[in-house]
């Protein structure tokens, strides 16, 4: 019989139907093909992660902030921006007072008196005035605009609460200002032709005069170098002043306090 090679006689048995069986060496050299196929795979997944990591990119969706951590930023930032708020709002609060009131204070009295009041021309609105003086005239009443804030801010000091003030009428509005010790006087008066001005006093010289397009207190001595106030109640220069006088003739409480507040040696006696 011939002697048959191992090629030949394999392809004779695929022309015969049998199946091939894979030479131990073609099965090992696909193996360490495959083998390094999932190694250079590998090496790329890893690369891809080095590269990232070095460039500041998360490695995994998996590792977020803790969340405690998230809270505690976010609670901090609230509590910074709270207080930044809380000081804007001192700020503001000491500048009025610096601006409207201060002036009202003499220097190197042995009392600590607001009398005799001066503001320089700026005036004080209702609020700023009564927060200075303890005074308000009760053609500001308290359920209107400028009462209601006057009274939130008195009953902070006596602890009234302010519950549902939202929805209040006027009469609950009347009563937290006798809870909170705010008096509206009815010591003042309108003047002939100039309309919504009134003029108002109270004891220690106090003589003001209240405009109404500014919604603002002013002092004789304003009256007598703002021009705004004339240009406002449509007077000539000295028109207010003229009309003030007039009223001192038939209301006699002004008449006192007026001359007080015109006289520097009487504001001193009276202060």
């Amino acid at each position: 019989m011939e002697h048959m090679s191992v090629a030949a006689a394999g392809a004779r048995a695929v022309r015969l139907g049998a199946p091939v069986v894979p030479r131990r060496h073609e099965w090992l050299a696909k193996k360490q093909s495959a083998v390094h196929r999932g190694q250079t795979g590998c090496d790329h997944r890893r690369s891809v992660v080095t590269v990232a990591a070095s460039r500041g990119a998360p490695q995994s969706r998996a590792d977020p902030t803790p969340v405690g951590d998230s809270n505690d930023f976010h609670s901090k930032s609230r509590a910074l921006s709270t207080t930044s708020r809380a000081r804007d709002v001192a700020a503001s609060a000491s500048a009025a007072r610096s601006a409207n009131g201060a002036a009202s204070h003499q220097a190197g009295s042995d009392t600590d008196t607001v009398f005799p009041l001066e503001s320089a021309g700026a005036g004080w609105d209702a609020v700023q005035l009564h927060a200075l003086t303890g005074l308000a005239w009760s053609f500001t009443t308290p359920s209107s605009t400028d009462g209601r804030k006057i009274v939130k801010a008195a009953g902070v000091v006596t602890n009234v609460s302010f519950k549902g003030s939202s929805n209040w009428r006027k009469e609950d509005w009347e009563s937290a200002a006798q809870s909170a010790d705010v008096s509206f006087s009815d010591d003042f008066s309108t003047l002939p032709g100039m309309r919504g001005f009134r003029a108002c006093w109270a004891q220690h010289g106090v003589a003001l005069l209240y405009v109404p397009g500014v919604r603002r207190f002013y002092t004789m001595a304003d009256v007598s170098s703002v021009r705004l106030i004339d240009e406002k109640a449509e007077k000539p220069t000295g028109g207010v002043t003229a009309a003030l006088v007039a009223l001192c003739r038939v209301k006699q409480g002004f008449a006192k306090q007026y001359q007080i507040a015109i006289d520097d040696n009487k504001q001193e006696e009276s202060s």
